[in-house]
């Protein structure tokens, strides 16, 4: 069996410990350039990934890998978890990282994000704004790294395929306020994240030059 099998519909995607150390070098890759398609530079120190179910199941391997215990009941736990950062209905997610800047403002953004996220981060389509929100609460309001969603309408999951439309993050900072547009791959990893039956589609992916900040 190349596969654990724990009780849960994600089965067929979580590998065994040896079969995903022998294929781990070239899924890094993968994963490394999908998250690159993926990722939102709000400013200098703060990013976004938007995750979606394929890099949601990197986690939990890295994560399982990362405590030792290839377990199902390991596997179970950690899917259990990460299964909230998936793209639900026209909801998009992200995982928001700080990288570095002076511990003073770190503290204070977290802190901010944590308890009134929409102040921080608003993701604009068009006309449309919509603020962020927890999908689960930090383990300490302090916490670099927070789980976050945009419950976007229909109109403007819609609207994201629309390429002569303005898309980009808004980010108020401590000492800063940035609006940063989303290149076209990113809308495109987006739009296929919110793809449904009836919606129109983007079917070219665009192409985007990778650069040094993007790994």
């Amino acid at each position: 069996m190349n596969r654990h099998d724990p009780i849960d519909p994600w089965a067929p995607e979580v590998l065994t410990r040896d079969t995903y150390e022998r294929v781990r070098p070239r899924y890094l890759e993968y994963i490394f350039e999908l998250k690159r398609k993926r990722r939102v530079w709000a400013s200098d120190h703060v990013s976004l990934v938007f995750e979606n179910r394929t890099t949601v199941i990197y986690n939990v391997h890295e994560a399982v890998r990362a405590d030792g215990q290839w377990t199902n009941d390991a596997i179970n736990r950690e899917i259990k978890e990460a299964v909230p950062m998936i793209p639900s209905g026209n909801d998009v997610r992200a995982t928001f990282m700080v990288h570095g800047g002076t511990p003073r403002a770190s503290t204070e953004l977290c802190e901010r994000l944590a308890f009134a996220p929409s102040n921080v981060l608003r993701l604009v389509i068009g006309k449309h704004t919509t603020g962020a929100m927890q999908v689960v609460p930090p383990p300490s309001p302090w916490c670099p790294v927070q789980y976050l969603r945009f419950p976007l309408g229909a109109a403007a999951a819609d609207e994201l395929v629309d390429p002569n439309l303005f898309v980009a993050i808004e980010y108020t900072g401590v000492h800063e306020i940035v609006t940063t547009e989303l290149g076209p791959q990113t809308r495109w990893e987006l739009a296929q994240d919110l793809a449904t039956p009836g919606r129109k589609r983007l079917t070219t992916e665009p192409l985007h030059p990778a650069t040094a900040q993007d790994y």
